[in-house]
């Protein structure tokens, strides 16, 4: 494509449209608008579950865009139980873009980085970005306003960053969309790291961001976080990087920057139970975590190797019990099906769960397989994916004597008392208790209510006493 650019007015578009079980805020969005900005260009931010994607074609109708960039960040559900691709739906997004305007669209996003040739030929994008996409972006946007290519690594698909620096454009927040999502979310997202260096079987995480830490400025992280406090009245962050705490020292100088500060907030973030002690939680409390969430994926010995996990289930149990020490509300996810898993490797995690009557759990079925993953090449070795399959259609991962439905027989046998466990089958009850809580004025990500007050037979939501912000 060689036509030039008449004018840098930049469309980013967040086609995500899922909300179960939470509505989560397009961060991804954020960030390429902050890039946009930094180089010159007017950004425009549109998000399908905020403005409707069908209002789309009006949109760009009206703002006339030199270029759109589509955000897809994920391909399915990625849950055996409630198994459903979006591709149709990004298809039928791609189509209205085409449609609406003949600018340049540029792809990219997490769903679209994990299959970038299946979905390039899908939607038929004019560019992909592979990976973290602000220097990519930008390297596009300079290359389109002078008529010219962007330099590609295959075809019309970039590899975005990943080496030693990150580029870390401040973000630039759209208001109605962070309004929106403060009222119906509960949280605002916030980067303070990119990539991972552990090498869990299944995770895409390091083939989507690198398996090299890039840190953001403490500094840095906070000023967007005052800067979101300031502006939009916001006071309860979600920390959305891979895993929190893989470097104690940036995490306590983040904490250290929000106390000096004086910024009077609560958040959140995924942590792995690694080091997760009472002396490290009291700092991070100190700066306003009220929520941990632990990617535990079992409590069994045998699974946690399997899975390539770097700590023990004594050392899980350990952090999950420290949480509770210091008043944090703390979930656990764990995953069931994986190789090596057998009913008494399931039961063992079961048993050991017991222990922690304050940690909420979500437990899921199966264990998506996706390429690249060491569990890829495992399954084919094994016959459950097929040489010529690239499993684009959802495959999930269930050990030989082990599917779904037994799985869920066994834990249900097992929980069926236990108010702090969360199926995926209560997820469409849910939402309607979710919104009765925002109603009340409670933000955060509000698992504990749920599972404190799990649909009484009045159906009502109840007034929990707790947190309430903004």
């Amino acid at each position: 494509m060689t036509r030039r650019m008449e004018k840098q007015k930049v469309l980013l578009v967040s086609a995500n449209t899922e909300g179960v079980p939470a509505p989560v805020y397009p961060l991804a969005l954020a960030c390429l608008a902050g890039a946009a900005r930094r180089a010159g260009c007017e950004p425009l931010q549109f998000d399908f579950q905020l403005s409707g994607a069908e209002n789309l074609p009006a949109f760009i109708r009206e703002h006339k865009p030199s270029l759109v960039g589509v955000s897809i960040r994920n391909i399915d559900t990625s849950d055996s139980y409630a198994p459903r691709s979006y591709v149709t739906d990004h298809a039928r997004a791609m189509a209205m873009v085409r449609e609406s305007t003949k600018a340049p669209v540029v792809i990219g996003g997490s769903g679209f980085s994990i299959f970038p040739e299946r979905i390039m030929e899908a939607l038929g994008a004019d560019w992909g970005i592979v990976g973290a996409g602000e220097e990519a972006f930008s390297r596009i946007l300079a290359a389109a306003a002078r008529g010219e290519e962007p330099l590609s690594g295959s075809g019309r698909i970039i590899a975005g960053e990943k080496g030693d620096q990150a580029a870390f454009a401040p973000p630039c927040h759209d208001p109605e969309i962070v309004r929106h999502y403060w009222k119906v979310g509960g949280m605002i997202g916030v980067q303070t790291k990119r990539g991972c260096p552990r090498r869990c079987t299944y995770c895409t995480y390091p083939l989507i961001e690198g398996n090299q830490v890039r840190f953001k400025e403490p500094a840095a992280v906070v000023d967007e976080i005052e800067q979101l406090v300031r502006d939009h009245s916001v006071r309860y962050f979600f920390l959305v990087d891979s895993v929190f705490n893989l470097c104690r020292q940036h995490d306590e100088e983040i904490a250290g920057e929000i106390v000096k500060r004086g910024l009077d907030i609560s958040w959140g973030a995924f942590f792995s139970p690694v080091g997760l002690d009472s002396d490290y939680l009291s700092v991070l409390k100190g700066s306003g975590l009220t929520h941990v969430e632990l990617g535990a994926d079992s409590l069994c010995e045998t699974m946690l190797e399997s899975y390539r996990k770097d700590f023990t289930p004594d050392e899980a149990l350990d952090a999950a019990m420290a949480c509770e020490r210091e008043g944090i509300n703390c979930a656990i996810y764990l995953i069931f099906g994986g190789p090596g898993e057998t009913p008494s490797t399931l039961g063992e995690t079961l048993r050991r769960a017991r222990a922690l009557r304050g940690a909420v759990f979500f437990p899921f079925a199966g264990v998506r397989i996706y390429p690249g993953t060491e569990l890829f090449t495992s399954a084919r070795e094994k016959g459950i994916v097929a040489d010529d399959d690239d499993c684009f259609e959802p495959r999930y991962y269930f050990e030989d004597g082990l599917d779904g439905k037994k799985i869920w027989t066994i834990i249900e046998a097992n929980v069926e008392r236990r108010r702090n466990w969360i199926l995926p089958k209560d997820f469409a009850g849910y939402e309607p208790v979710q919104s009765a809580l925002r109603q009340l004025g409670h933000k955060g990500p509000l698992w504990e209510y749920v599972a404190a007050d799990r649909r009484s037979s009045s159906g009502g939501a109840g007034r929990p006493e707790g947190r309430k912000d903004g």
